[in-house]
């Protein structure tokens, strides 16, 4: 209201009014109410998720960096794998477009490292083996120790110091297929929907448990695209594994009403989200093997893997190994790494 950014809930309040909730609930209470008087002029309300400052470097499939505000659906990204605990290569599933803010919260890490961060985000507590919000004092303070990745291992650091900084910036937020993670100034970090993130708990080597496969083998637990009424589109449902959201519906952790309006309002909202790359109303999305691009295919197409003495195909994306002439149906960006080029763990 005249140019100021009224925020429902800062780091800083003694109270959120409702916005803020830790742990199992924090993507179920989002919501407030903010009073505003003797307004003139327009009124400008916008609604965003956690979200990291403007000039952050993304770290790409190819060792190099890239800004997150340049980061588009063709950049292939290094990423935590959590079936075997290392770097793998996905595409983005989900950007959220740039939003104004006029302050953001700066953290330093014991290291010197700085993550520069708007709203809620988080970031991952090697002693809590989860992920935390860096809006949460509860969550995230001085002392908490984090994971970096560095030329593909886990390093410890602390946070040094949290301040507030107030300067007009832009933010952005990345998602990466399947993972959700991406790694910002070789920070380990994902959205602010930790509830989701965090679904299976870890392992000491931010690695999904093992119960996880018997949670996701288990029919009760996975919506059929259907029984989600449309509020994602279905590229988003396969590449997100919003199938695996019942979980937390079955757990009684949320209702479906619940996770539909909270996809309606973030995944799906039209006011956040980059949309992908269209062709006459088609999206078209990046496929890759190894270093090699094969172009932008559209969803819904089947890509035909090359007639090689390779064995195995991986995709990083739904882990699963496919052979030579195999058809895969390519419903978002999909990276393939021939065996010979998987590490052994």
């Amino acid at each position: 209201m005249d140019g100021v950014t009224l925020n429902s809930c800062s780091r800083d309040s003694s109270t959120c009014d409702g916005y803020y909730s830790s742990g199992a609930t924090s993507i179920l209470n989002q919501s407030g109410t903010i009073k505003v008087y003797n307004v003139s002029g327009d009124l400008d309300i916008t609604a965003s998720s956690g979200c990291l400052v403007k000039g952050t470097k993304v770290l790409l499939a190819n060792g190099k960096y890239k800004n997150i505000e340049d980061v588009d659906y063709t950049d292939l990204l290094a990423v935590w794998d959590y079936n075997n605990g290392g770097i793998t290569y996905e595409y983005p599933i989900w950007i959220e477009q740039g939003k104004k803010t006029d302050s953001y919260q700066k953290t330093t890490f014991s290291d010197g490292t700085i993550l520069n961060t708007y709203n809620s985000h988080a970031v991952y507590d090697l002693n809590k083996k989860a992920f935390v919000d860096v809006n949460n004092k509860e969550e995230f303070d001085v002392g908490s120790k984090i994971a970096k990745i560095k030329d593909g291992k886990i390093v410890p650091i602390t946070v040094k110091k949290i301040e507030i900084v107030n300067k007009k910036t832009t933010y952005y937020h990345v998602v990466s297929t399947s993972y959700y993670n991406i790694i910002a100034n070789d920070i380990l970090t994902t959205d602010d929907a930790t509830i989701l993130s965090n679904l299976y708990g870890f392992t000491d080597n931010i690695t999904w448990p093992k119960t996880r496969n018997n949670i996701v083998n288990n029919k009760a637990n996975i919506y059929k695209y259907e029984e989600l009424n449309n509020s994602l589109p279905y590229y988003m449902f396969k590449g997100l594994r919003a199938e695996e959201a019942k979980y937390l519906v079955n757990e009684g952790y949320m209702t479906d009403e619940m996770l539909q309006y909270y996809f309606i309002m973030n995944q799906n909202n039209p006011d956040m989200v980059e949309k992908p790359i269209t062709k006459k109303g088609e999206r078209y999305w990046p496929v890759s093997i190894d270093n090699k691009k094969y172009g932008l295919i559209k969803e819904g197409s089947d890509f035909t893997l090359p007639n090689t003495k390779t064995k195995c195909y991986f995709n990083t994306s739904d882990s699963k190994c496919y052979k030579s002439n195999d058809k895969v149906k390519i419903y978002y960006g999909t990276h393939f790494i021939s065996k010979e080029k998987i590490s052994k763990k």
